[in-house]
């Protein structure tokens, strides 16, 4: 153990809540960086989504507004 502690691979620290004073703001920056990245892709799923829906509803007002249109002429050309 004593030689792992010599060569820096293993450090022995009084309590496990003390920080590391090379790593120390490092951690909170990594973790915010994914909580962005994480944000970022949650953001671009829900914009895909609501780009699908919208697709959608517009091709189901074309198919409405090309019925409602037929219908009516229909209807004109059949009372003449």
């Amino acid at each position: 153990m004593e030689k792992l502690v010599e060569l820096g691979i293993v450090r022995i620290w009084a309590s496990p809540y003390q920080e590391l004073p090379e790593f120390e703001g490092q951690v909170g920056e990594a973790l915010s960086g994914l909580k962005v990245e994480a944000k970022e892709a949650k953001k671009a799923e829900k914009e895909a989504k609501m780009e699908a829906l919208i697709w959608k509803f517009n091709l189901l007002m074309f198919v409405f507004a090309v019925l409602l249109g037929s219908a009516f002429m229909y209807f004109v050309v059949a009372v003449k």
